[in-house]
């Protein structure tokens, strides 16, 4: 099995950053396209914690966090188009799930917008479970 690894994002990664994001902004809450200024602009003020995923030698994704209390910590998953439907994903989750335990969380909680299939089974596969829902999205929780 590959290793998975985190290293908390710089500012030098936010064109990187910025590739996924908007490749996949159709999947996100918010769908607008964001310039490469707006994104350095947004950089100082953004809330959360923002990591890297690595996988080997490549960088092929990131993981942002908010709502960062021991109890319950929300998360949000990119895989840069390259390495998608490939596994990433799900063992990304797999080695952030240690990761937050091992920083004393219990919870991990996330919204998926209902046009979103392939997360949706995802997240169901690692065990997530539909706590809500809105008209354009489900509320989906895991005990680590």
């Amino acid at each position: 099995m590959e290793t998975i690894s985190f290293r908390e994002m710089e500012l030098e990664d936010v064109p990187f950053f910025l590739d996924i994001r908007n490749e996949c902004r159709d999947m996100l809450h918010d769908s607008s396209y964001y310039s490469l200024e707006e994104a350095f602009e947004w950089w100082p003020k953004k809330e959360g914690d923002y990591w890297v995923i690595r996988s080997g030698m490549f960088e092929i994704g990131y993981v942002r966090l908010s709502n960062l209390g021991t109890e319950n910590v929300q998360v949000g998953m990119d895989i840069h188009v390259d390495f998608r439907n490939q596994g990433y994903g799900a063992l990304a989750y797999y080695y952030l799930f240690i990761e937050l335990l091992d920083r004393g969380h219990k919870k991990c909680s996330l919204r998926v917008l209902k046009g979103n299939d392939r997360a949706i089974y995802l997240y169901q596969k690692l065990g997530f479970i539909t706590l809500d829902e809105t008209e354009t999205d489900f509320y989906m929780e895991k005990k680590l």
